[in-house]
């Protein structure tokens, strides 16, 4: 599938394994075999183990699958890391390198500092974040991702790619640019003084030397639009093309932006 055209290409945001927000865009678009729906970070799988595929992950595969459509998913902050899955395979999508489970290849997941191109349009994707929750969930015994953020190695990584290329048509990660964080969603139980930032501060920098069209990402459970050309997807969707995106008036609008 390494130079495939879609007949669509949404983007929409984290799913936690549940198909609701894809209910509602199959409803609404009618998804087929030849589409592409791009989720912006913790799908849902592969969620409890690495080392071994669980019948709790092929649940979620089979909920999924039964949309008859493509599937493109970036790291988010609960996921395993897709390259330590034992269960995926390597391989190339849209000239990027990716992973999936053989037993279902129409689900690809992206590889952070990769370069995508998906209907003559580049993507640069840049998956993972921060746990907020995460000394509850230490605390509690729940599943945490200890490599959950970017590592030295991906940074550098990135860094030599935007040194080469700086012009995109479409950023993807998980969480925002440091001064994008929408912060009139941030949790009140959660002291602020306590969070990670130092990947949304990777992304501000990375911000600053790049050209783009839009830059989409998820994580905060709402759906926006947070600035001039970038914006937060949870529940809802949008559609893209090489010269438009389809669907950002459904998105709430920055309560902070004069």
């Amino acid at each position: 599938m390494e130079n495939h055209k879609f007949d669509r290409v949404f983007i929409t945001g984290d799913q936690h394994g549940n198909t609701d927000n894809i209910i509602y865009l199959n409803f609404k678009e009618k998804l087929s075999e030849n589409d592409l729906v791009i989720s912006l970070g913790d799908f849902g799988v592969p969620y409890w183990s690495a080392k071994k595929k669980t019948k709790l992950d092929m649940e979620t595969f089979e909920l999924f699958n039964q949309f008859h459509t493509n599937f493109a998913i970036i790291q988010g902050n609960h996921s395993k890391r897709f390259e330590r899955v034992k269960w995926f395979k390597q391989t190339k999508f849209c000239n990027g390198n990716s992973f999936y489970f053989q037993k279902y290849p129409n689900f690809h997941f992206l590889q952070n500092g990769e370069v995508y191109t998906i209907n003559d349009m580049n993507f640069l994707v840049i998956g993972g974040g921060y746990s907020v929750d995460k000394y509850i969930r230490i605390a509690k015994g729940w599943t945490w991702e200890p490599e959950e953020k970017l590592n030295d190695e991906e940074k550098s990584k990135i860094r030599n790619l935007i040194s080469a290329n700086v012009n995109y048509d479409f950023i993807l990660t998980h969480v925002a640019p440091l001064e994008l964080q929408p912060t009139w969603l941030f949790l009140d139980f959660v002291d602020q003084s306590t969070v990670e930032t130092d990947e949304e501060e990777f992304l501000s920098e990375i911000r600053q030397k790049i050209n783009y069209k839009a830059w989409f990402f998820g994580h905060y459970h709402s759906d926006y639009i947070v600035g001039d050309k970038e914006y937060l997807l949870y529940n809802d969707y949008v559609q893209i093309t090489k010269d438009n995106i389809l669907g950002l008036d459904s998105l709430h609008k920055n309560p902070l932006k004069k």
